[in-house]
C-alpha cells in the first residue's frame, strides 16, 4: 500500500512538471514574458518581475488561465503599457463587503501611484500591486481566509512602506482645486466654456511631476437610481476623457459615480447634474 501510495504521488508530480512544461514551452504570454526574463529596475520591469512569479507559481497549482492571465498582464507592462490592478466591483463570487474593502484599496493604490509611487519606490509599489491582485485573483477563487490572507497582508505591507515613502511628495503639495461642470437634462456633453477650463487644468499640470486627479459624477433625482449611477459615470468618463485629450496622463486620473446624491430632491436640478474634479498637485 505504501509503494501504491508513493507511486501515485510520483505519477502526479510528474504530470504536474510535463503539465507546466507544456504551457511554458507554447505559444503563450507566460512562455514570453518568461523569455523576455525582466529584472525589476523601473516600475514596469519589476511589475513584470512580480507578475511572472506569481504566474508561473499559478501554472505550478495547474491553474492555467490565471497563469496565462497575469503572464499577459505582466507582457503588457514590459511593452510599456499601462497595467492596472485588476478591478473587484463585478466579481459577484465575492461577497459585497469585501468588494468594497478592494475597491477602497485599489483607490489606495492608484492614488499612491498617481503621487509618484512607481517612481520613487518602484519595486515596492510593483510588490503592492502584485499582492493586490493576488487578493483579489485568491478571494474570488477560494473566498478562505487562510488562502487569501497572506496576499491581503502582503498588500497592506507593502503599501504601508509605499505611503511612507510619498509622504514628503504629500508635504509638499503645491497646488490644489476643486471644479464644477455642469450638465443638461440627460446629457453627458460639456460646454465649450467647459471644455476651455478643462484645457486650462491641463496647462497648470504640464509641467508638474506629479499629481493626481479625482473625477466624480453626480445626477439628478428624476430617474431611477441604477440610471443615475449609470449617466453619473457617463459623466465623469467624459469628463477623464476630455482631460486626457488635453494631455494629462490617464493612470492619474480616477473616475467615481456618486448616481444620485441624497441632497439632490433639495438642489436645482443644474447643481445635480455635475461632475466634481478634485486635483492634488504635488513638487
Amino acid at each position: 500500500m505504501t509503494r501504491f501510495f508513493a507511486a501515485q504521488r510520483l505519477l502526479q508530480s510528474s504530470i504536474t512538471s510535463l503539465s507546466v512544461g507544456l504551457l511554458l514551452s507554447g505559444c503563450s504570454s507566460l512562455h514570453t514574458l518568461k523569455e523576455m526574463n525582466p529584472e525589476a529596475n523601473d516600475f514596469p520591469s519589476s511589475l513584470a518581475a512580480e507578475y511572472l512569479a506569481f504566474a508561473e507559481s499559478e501554472a505550478e497549482q495547474l491553474h492555467w488561465a490565471s497563469a496565462e492571465r497575469f503572464g499577459e498582464k505582466g507582457l503588457r507592462a514590459m511593452r510599456g503599457k499601462n497595467v492596472f490592478p485588476e478591478d473587484p466591483v463585478h466579481l459577484r463570487s465575492i461577497p459585497q463587503t469585501d468588494r468594497e474593502a478592494m475597491t477602497e484599496a485599489r483607490y489606495r493604490l492608484l492614488s499612491a501611484l498617481s503621487c509618484g509611487a512607481n517612481e520613487v519606490v518602484p519595486q515596492i509599489a510593483a510588490r503592492a500591486q502584485l499582492m493586490f491582485d493576488c487578493w483579489v485573483e485568491k478571494t474570488a477563487t477560494v473566498y478562505e481566509p487562510t488562502y487569501f490572507g497572506p496576499c491581503k497582508d502582503g498588500y497592506n505591507d507593502a503599501m504601508t512602506q509605499v505611503e511612507e515613502a510619498i509622504e514628503p511628495l504629500k508635504e509638499s503639495e503645491t497646488d490644489s482645486g476643486r471644479y464644477q461642470f455642469y450638465f443638461g437634462l440627460e446629457s453627458t456633453t460639456l460646454r465649450k466654456d467647459e471644455r476651455a477650463q478643462i484645457q486650462s487644468i491641463a496647462e497648470t499640470l504640464m509641467d508638474v511631476q506629479y499629481y493626481k486627479i479625482e473625477v466624480t459624477g453626480y445626477a439628478d433625482a428624476s430617474g431611477s437610481r441604477q440610471h443615475n449611477k449609470v449617466l453619473s459615470l457617463r459623466r465623469a468618463k467624459a469628463v477623464k476623457e476630455a482631460l486626457v485629450k488635453a494631455g494629462l496622463k490617464s493612470e492619474k486620473i480616477t473616475v467615481s459615480a456618486a448616481g444620485e446624491p441624497r441632497s439632490a430632491r433639495k438642489l436645482q436640478d443644474r447643481e445635480a447634474r455635475r461632475v466634481e474634479v478634485k486635483v492634488e498637485a504635488y513638487q
